[in-house]
Formats: C-alpha cells, structure tokens, sequence
C-alpha cells in the first residue's frame, strides 16, 4: 500500500491488537498519507470500532476544521447498533399485515429444444398427421405407433 503508514494500514484490519502494539513502539497516530488521511479517518470509515478506540487511547487527533468527524456508531463496540434521537424520529412502528407479494421479471429469450433429450422422428410416407398416440413426456418402447398419418402413398 503506497504511501501508507504500517499504523493506516493495521487501521484497515478487524483487530486492534497491531494498532496497540505499533502505538506501544511510538508509532506516530496522526501520521497522514498522500491523501492527508490518518490512521483514524480510515478506521472510521471501515467501522473498525476497536481499532477506533485503540487510536483515541493511544493520543490521535480527532479530524476537525472540515474534516469528516467521527461518527458515534463509529465509538461503540462492533454489532451494536444505538439510533440516536434523530434516527429515532423518522423511524415508524406499524402492526404486521398480509400483504399479496407478486415476483414478476419480464425478460425475452427464445424456447429452444434440449438436443440431449429429444429425438427427430420421420415417416417413412409422406402425409399429415392426424392422431397422435403418444404425448410429449411419455415413455414410449421400441416398436410402438407414436402417431397416424394419412398418407397418399399406398403401404
């Protein structure tokens, strides 16, 4: 990772345990890279909680002065999840109803025969079909009439 600090790059990973120790050999906490960002704003940005509240106890800098500021989802402990009181306000609490769900996808394509599974049939005379004795599915045996033809052809 070009330009970055091992601290920016151990902020990225899920556990604090690098970050506690890189800080514990004086790593610098508010080092940026090329993009101006700290080890901070990444793990912010990645929901790292742990590795958030590592950084701030080992001394970094809040962002400030236009910078994006911490979140306090980004401050609390990983699969917690506390609305504040305007997330509150726009949520609404409503009783469960049956509700008709219809999935529909209109889509083109083209029905095609699967060459694996089926086999052309001829007759031996040329007519037009008029009965057929077998339906498409149907187990059929060696020698059984699938079909009558009335043909012009004497047999």
């Amino acid at each position: 990772m070009k330009g970055r600090t091992a601290l920016i790059v151990g902020a990225l990973q899920e556990s604090a345990l690098p970050i506690e120790a890189l800080i514990a050999k004086g790593a610098a906490v508010d080092a940026t890279d090329r993009r101006n960002k700290t080890a901070l704003v990444y793990a912010a940005a990645a929901s790292q909680s742990d590795v958030v509240k590592a950084l701030l106890d080992g001394g970094a800098r809040r962002p400030g002065n236009g910078a994006a500021e911490l979140s306090d989802q980004a401050r609390r402990p990983t699969g917690a999840f506390a609305p504040t009181p305007a997330q509150w306000a726009t949520l609404a609490v409503e009783p469960v109803t049956k509700q008709i769900f219809r999935s529909a996808h209109v889509t083109e394509g083209k029905i095609a025969v699967d060459e694996d599974r089926s086999t052309l049939i001829f007759s031996p005379y040329s007519g037009r079909v008029t009965k057929l004795l077998a339906k498409p599915g149907d187990t059929v045996a060696q020698g059984q009439a699938l079909f009558i033809v009335e043909a012009a052809d004497m047999v």
